[in-house]
């Protein structure tokens, strides 16, 4: 009987910066458009605190459902891009 909060991710922990350049990649976007900047530059003048980790311990989903290995973080996006695509987001 599985109760509480469970979260579904990648094993990945990329920081912001490396996955906007990932769906930048997959989606076929320039690159070079993305500049890395912290997290404290983009929310500083409205004084918002913002975690630098971002990323879910998935570890409890993945032994409740007894699941050896997922996707990794690219292959979703290609996934996503493709339902996309299909016209099924």
């Amino acid at each position: 009987d599985a109760k509480g909060i469970y979260h579904i991710g990648s094993l990945e922990s990329p920081s912001k910066y490396e996955f906007a350049k990932l769906v930048s990649e997959v989606f076929g976007f320039e690159i070079d458009l993305i500049k890395k900047t912290s997290v404290e530059s983009l929310y500083a003048k409205d004084n918002i605190r913002r975690s630098k980790d971002c990323s879910f311990n998935t570890s409890k989903i993945l032994n409740l459902l007894n699941i050896k290995s997922i996707p990794t973080l690219k292959e979703m996006v290609i996934d996503f891009k493709n339902q996309e695509i299909m016209g099924e987001w």
